[in-house]
């Protein structure tokens, strides 16, 4: 005759303390585990999400940098396509409304692209080459900060008035 030899499984912790109280078949044990082991599955599968969400992330900026160095080598020496499509791209990925792209001239700015903004306010940025937007303005705050800037309402700046904020004033409300 064979003799049977028992088969031993090494407990993981917490198992060890259920089943040295007796309790290592019962009901609640098994409960213990199922919870335990749905935690585990459901912190593996918000893993999941998060990388493939970043996976996402990255392919489209991959992507914008694709369509940009395409534009580039189809128009050598003209900038102006090449802002276009930097700003597309960036207030695609960004989700937001519309996009306007200046660029740092000394202490002014002038804008160089404009993404489905209101035509009045392009309009209205084009004859003054050169804008020195006041302090509290939201280009004025990220040019003194260099640090991305929100603005809740544009209506409320003290300086909603002013030549270089009142033009957007009326076309976006909430900004």
């Amino acid at each position: 005759m064979k003799t049977r030899r028992r088969k031993m499984t090494k407990l993981k912790r917490g198992e060890e303390a259920t089943a040295a109280r007796g309790g290592g078949s019962s009901v609640s044990y098994l409960k213990e585990q199922l919870d335990l082991r749905t935690r585990e599955l459901n912190e593996a599968q918000t893993k999941l999400d998060l990388r493939t969400r970043e996976l996402g992330e990255a392919l489209e900026q991959q992507t914008a940098t694709s369509e940009v160095l395409r534009v580039i080598s189809n128009s050598p020496g003209e900038l102006e396509p090449v802002f276009q499509a930097m700003l597309e791209n960036t207030t695609r990925i960004c989700e937001a409304v519309f996009g306007n792209l200046y660029l740092c001239d000394a202490d002014a700015f002038r804008m160089v692209a404009a993404h489905h903004d209101s035509p009045a306010y392009i309009a209205a940025r084009m004859p003054d080459p050169l804008l020195r937007p006041p302090p509290d303005a939201p280009l004025g705050r990220l040019a003194i900060t260099k640090q991305v800037v929100q603005v809740a309402n544009i209506r409320t700046l003290p300086s909603r008035d002013h030549p270089f904020v009142a033009p957007g004033v009326p076309a976006r409300g909430q900004t």
